[in-house]
């Protein structure tokens, strides 16, 4: 709560650090209760699973946190969620509707992202590995990289202005 007022003394601040604060202290108490209990050995299949929960967890969690750092009234931030979850459809707001965020770049860099958060681009980069020398692979590595990251930073500068967020405190 105190690091939602050292941001802001608006209500949404107090609501994002009391946030914050109920997921840490709920997870602290997880872990201490699961300290002394002994671990159970899982299938690879039931460990990917619990992985991708614990991944889809930690980011809801989180992007419902900025909402509410974010917006400007309580208010607004319920209508955000609501429309990120496809509750809220005010055709006045458009701002508000999924389908104003998803263009082609947007849907490009999902497919991308959850590809590369995969096993498969390991698989890959073995797979190159075994038919090139090391430093051949590497380089090819490295160059890909480097292109995606100059095309996401082409992307995010041409279509957006962002301010420092901290100019408005």
């Amino acid at each position: 709560m105190l690091t939602g007022i050292w941001h802001g003394a608006s209500f949404s601040f107090v609501l994002w650090g009391v946030w914050h604060g109920l997921f840490n202290l709920t997870e602290r108490i997880i872990r201490k209760c699961n300290e002394n209990k002994p671990q159970k050995e899982h299938s690879a299949i039931v460990t990917t699973l619990i992985s991708v929960v614990q991944h889809i967890y930690t980011l809801l969690v989180v992007m419902v946190g900025w909402v509410f750092f974010r917006v400007p009234g309580l208010k607004n931030g319920l209508h955000y969620l609501m429309s990120m979850f496809g509750l809220y459809n005010d055709t006045s707001i458009c701002y508000l509707l999924p389908s104003h965020y998803l263009d082609r770049w947007t849907i490009m860099a999902l497919i991308l992202g959850v590809t590369m958060a995969t096993p498969i681009p390991s698989k890959v980069v073995i797979a190159i590995g075994k038919r090139l020398p090391e430093t051949v692979a590497s380089v090819i590595r490295d160059i890909v990289l480097l292109a995606v990251l100059i095309l996401c930073v082409m992307q995010v500068a041409s279509n957006t202005y962002s301010a420092f967020i901290y100019f408005q405190f």
